[in-house]
């Protein structure tokens, strides 16, 4: 909940990217205002809450179990275990309705997952909880108790300076809501009510605003790209509105790299609101905050990084079997080896992906524009059996090395059919939110070769929008057993 102060004295929020635009001199930063408390509070927000929530997690339970007398070792394996599950269980995102008590199952939970695994290796590995003797077990546990009272407290405290500087002004996110009909201007009157939501209305967005309705917020017609400049709002509220559907999916696609968060009234939301920690409340109105782009996930640099160890390993190892089968295609194919081709890969870049040839004597201007089924030249034995198991393309081992690839994503086209699928098919270019993959959703639901380029875009877009690591995981094993399947056929 990071801002500067405008030249009015008003905060502009920057945890969420609403970066200021060049040349309006009142988007420049001068110093905070207010008491000496207020000016650390708004110091402190500039990195957000998450690394302030961590700090007093991770303080609480080292200094718990440092009171049993049972080591650093112990103490701070169990904490980075700790903060690793609550992170991945989104414990640290920032929330506009804070509440312990909502947290507090789950959290007490994760620290006892933490905890045991952490008595299990330390018993086993580092002996340093062992060492206790007979009083290991009772020390152990009554240390994780005591570190669980102390986590619930010191949540507790950072949920209400939260709440309260956010309703002495201090931090807030500038907040666009579309839609100035009758649930909108609601939604509005509430976020001016209660600030400690964190969201302070700046304006609306709609092109066909209700007439006498009385707003404490200007209304913007324009295009809500526009609306969100002009406004430099950091947070967008999606309230029932004249906007086409498509506009405002659009919009989000296209702004995928941008900070900004994206929240939506949910349809019927007086007869079905939802549930789970998805649904935020303000007030009687339901919000369901907008699944955060895959990149500003953390697992999805855990992913980056176990591509790279990962294909590291594995050229290593297979790298007998990438000589034989460069040989195999010396002799049988013919030179060179490796076929270099540009392809479109992350953010619209090219790059040169890597195969092994499987056609002989192929011409690159061809290849760069003609379709699969519109070539003229056939493998050779040696090419389809490389074709047949898939390893042609084990050379892409070096492009997840370099990072131009990861094991799962969308695969990279040429870039001339690329210009060409984008003008024919809606989102195929959103496709390119991620780094291309090995292989893919679309892959391993039978989407390979000469199929349905609309479907493929399809199942490449609810890859991006659905990511999780696990469904990685599945989507690897599935791979490879489509690869057995279809070489034992």
């Amino acid at each position: 909940m990071g801002l500067i102060q405008k030249g009015d004295g008003q905060p502009v929020d920057k945890e969420h990217g609403a970066a200021p635009r060049s040349g309006e001199s009142d988007d420049r930063p001068v110093p905070p205002r207010g008491s000496r408390w207020a000016r650390f509070i708004q110091s402190a927000s500039r990195y957000g809450t998450r690394p302030w929530v961590i700090a007093t997690d991770m303080l609480s339970i080292v200094s718990a179990i440092l009171a049993f007398g049972l080591g650093w070792v112990p103490a701070v394996a169990t904490a980075a275990g700790f903060v690793f599950l609550a992170g991945t269980g989104g414990f640290y995102r920032s929330r506009l309705d804070p509440s312990i008590l909502n947290d507090l199952v789950a959290l007490v939970g994760r620290l006892l997952i933490a905890a045991t695994i952490t008595y299990s290796l330390s018993d086993n590995g580092t002996g340093t909880i062992a060492a206790l003797g007979d009083n290991l077990g009772r020390a152990w546990w009554r240390s994780i108790v005591v570190a669980a009272v102390a986590l619930i407290v010191s949540r507790t405290l950072m949920y209400g300076i939260v709440r309260s500087a956010r309703r002495r002004g201090w931090v807030n996110h500038r907040t666009l809501i579309v839609g100035a009909g009758s649930v909108g201007s609601m939604l509005a009157e509430n976020l001016l009510a209660h600030p400690e939501n964190g969201l302070r209305p700046v304006a609306f967005h709609d092109p066909f605003p209700p007439d006498g309705s009385h707003r404490s917020v200007p209304v913007h017609a324009t295009t809500l790209d526009q609306s969100i400049e002009r406004s430099r709002a950091s947070a967008v509220v999606f309230a029932p509105v004249a906007t086409p559907d498509s506009e405002l999916i659009d919009l989000i696609k296209s702004r995928h790299r941008d900070t900004v968060e994206f929240f939506f009234v949910p349809r019927l939301h007086q007869v079905n609101s939802g549930a789970g920690r998805e649904v935020e409340r303000v007030r009687s109105i339901p919000l369901i905050r907008l699944r955060r782009a895959a990149h500003r996930s953390i697992m999805w640099t855990v992913k980056a990084i176990l591509d790279r160890l990962l294909a590291a390993l594995l050229l290593l190892l297979l790298s007998p079997v990438l000589l034989v089968l460069a040989a195999a295609v010396a002799i049988f194919v013919g030179r060179p080896i490796l076929f270099s081709q540009q392809r479109v890969g992350l953010d619209g870049q090219h790059f040169s992906i890597l195969k092994f040839r499987s056609l002989p004597n192929v011409d690159s201007a061809q290849s760069d524009t003609a379709w699969a089924a519109e070539t003229s030249r056939r493998p050779t034995r040696v090419g389809r059996l490389l074709r047949e198991w898939s390893l042609d393309e084990l050379p892409q081992l070096w492009n997840i090395l370099r990072g131009d690839m990861s094991f799962v994503g969308p695969r990279p086209e040429r870039p001339h059919f690329v210009g060409h699928f984008s003008d024919t098919y809606t989102h195929y270019e959103s496709r390119h939110r991620v780094r291309s993959g090995l292989t893919g959703l679309a892959q391993v639901n039978g989407l390979r070769g000469d199929t349905s380029i609309s479907e493929r875009a399809e199942y490449d877009n609810v890859y991006v929008e659905t990511w999780s690591l696990g469904e990685d995981v599945k989507i690897m094993i599935r791979t490879i057993g489509s690869i057995v399947k279809r070489s034992g056929q």
